[in-house]
């Protein structure tokens, strides 16, 4: 069938002159090779590796033909043969070579001079007239057994050209004859149905699934390039239930299967799910490096673009995004063009930026905003005061510290185990222990359990105050709670809460 379609090509392309079924018959290929190009004693017998060079290419191609002797040709490639004399005269040459071989069972040299001709179309490019000759060369190697290499090359050269029919025919003939197709070649055919003008969906569908009957497991490539058919389609939201399953269950994937889907949502105005579908690919490991925030800009700059302008909620999440990238001078590139564009920051907005400002220590800026915060009339969150106070704290700012805690309380929100650890370190830190242990007990009058960072803080702030006893009496407590001491308790205190001897 295969063949069929070669022939009909190059009659209703007129490439040749004669008829390329003849090809590789030795008898009109010999015709290339006339008795002027023969060597004046062409019945060597003996294989003499310095002669070679003395010979034209059709004067080696002689000698071979008399005595079968292939190291004569060993180290000459097709592209040599072609800048000498050309596609037709070179495939000629090597025809003649390839049908005496063949004759002769001499497959190992056969399968050499192949891969010579399909080294050349691809190092060529994928000319249309050289790659007909490779596949004419295909079928040739079909005789004697042909190499998955080759067929998946001349397979993807016919996609890339857009040869539909011819590529179609190849596969079906790998799949019939061999070689077997492998998870190579479904990527190629699974590209040929997804990336033309026109889309065939059904087929890729059905691939997949013959994939899976078969036992050949899918590839990200395969995967990315079934998504992009999906979202070319306009079947986005399928596209991305199809990679959520794939996530869930651990199947390959790349930034290609996902910035497909990322596209598509853009493209429709649908910047909130095309940011999910970018937090999904951060949460992938090894999907994301360097420049991801490049990619967001792209989208953002994409839907702007398209006249959709985005609102306090995808500013938000953007901003939250560049906080948690460590990219504070982003988040706040951000913060100011929402200000210019007269879109109020919410909660969200704000509590973002306090936490990304404060994890850097920049209490100043912090303050700044958790004052223009209150101003505009936005109810601050137990994210915002729990990042304030522990930056207080470790700032030695603790009187600042308690005032937020009861601001918050006054406020309705109450602090958690977090706030009261931060709290109880700092004024550890300072020495002052009658503070310390005042707010360990309110924290477990509240129902909050000391960690085993609350009783440490607690533990050398008493050692260091030259309080042994209270700081064994400490100890002691926290492992009646069953919490195991850390590295630095341990090193001060044996198992049964005795201060180790220096």
């Amino acid at each position: 069938m295969l063949r069929s379609q070669v022939g009909s090509f190059f009659r209703k392309e007129s490439l040749t002159r004669g008829s390329f079924c003849r090809l590789f018959s030795s008898a009109a290929a010999a015709s290339c090779v006339n008795s002027q190009e023969l060597p004046i004693n062409p019945a060597i017998e003996k294989f003499e590796p310095y002669a070679r060079k003395r010979f034209l290419l059709t004067q080696l191609v002689a000698i071979v033909l008399r005595t079968l002797d292939s190291r004569f040709l060993s180290g000459i490639s097709f592209e040599e043969s072609v800048n000498c004399y050309g596609m037709p005269r070179s495939l000629k040459l090597f025809a003649v070579v390839i049908e005496l071989f063949s004759s002769r069972k001499m497959n190992g040299q056969i399968q050499c001079l192949i891969g010579s001709i399909v080294d050349y179309c691809e190092n060529a490019g994928p000319n249309l007239f050289n790659l007909i000759y490779a596949l004419l060369t295909y079928l040739e190697a079909k005789k004697v057994g042909v190499e998955r290499k080759v067929s998946n090359f001349l397979l993807k050269a016919l996609v890339d050209k857009e040869q539909f029919r011819y590529a179609r025919g190849l596969f079906y003939d790998m799949m019939m004859w061999g070689p077997a197709p492998n998870v190579y070649t479904y990527s190629i055919m699974m590209d040929l149905y997804t990336s033309g003008d026109r889309l065939y969906l059904k087929e890729a569908n059905e691939m997949l699934s013959e994939m899976r009957t078969k036992g050949i497991q899918p590839n990200a490539v395969t995967y990315s390039s079934y998504i992009h058919g999906l979202c070319r389609s306009g079947e986005v939201g399928s596209a991305w239930e199809f990679l959520t399953v794939l996530c869930v269950k651990g199947m390959p994937c790349n930034t290609y299967c996902f910035n497909g889907v990322i596209h598509g949502f853009c493209k429709t105005g649908q910047l909130t799910e095309a940011l999910s579908v970018f937090d999904e690919m951060k949460r992938q490991k090894g999907l994301c490096g360097v420049g991801e925030m490049d990619g967001v800009w792209g989208l953002f700059g994409d839907l702007i673009k398209r006249g959709h302008l985005p609102d306090v909620v995808l500013y938000s999440r953007i901003i939250d995004r560049s906080v948690k990238d460590l990219d504070m001078d982003e988040a706040f590139s951000l913060y100011d063009m929402m200000l210019e564009e007269r879109i109020q920051p919410n909660k969200f907005t704000y509590s973002s930026l306090i936490n990304g400002v404060c994890r850097k220590g920049a209490v100043p800026i912090a303050l700044e905003l958790f004052d223009e915060m209150r101003s505009e009339g936005v109810v601050p969150d137990r994210k915002v005061y729990t990042s304030l106070i522990a930056v207080f704290c470790r700032a030695k700012n603790l009187k600042g510290a308690l005032q937020l805690v009861r601001e918050m309380e006054r406020r309705g929100v109450l602090p958690d185990a977090f706030v009261y650890t931060s709290l109880i370190n700092g004024f550890s830190k300072m020495l002052m222990m009658d503070v310390a242990l005042k707010l360990m007990a309110e924290m477990q009058k509240l129902g909050f359990q000391p960690s085993v960072v609350t009783y440490t803080a607690v533990i050398l702030g008493y050692h260091k105050s030259c309080r042994s006893e209270r700081a064994s009496e400490m100890y002691r407590a926290m492992l009646n709670a069953g919490i195991l001491p850390d590295f630095k308790a341990s090193m001060l205190f044996d198992t049964s809460g005795k201060e180790k001897k220096r």
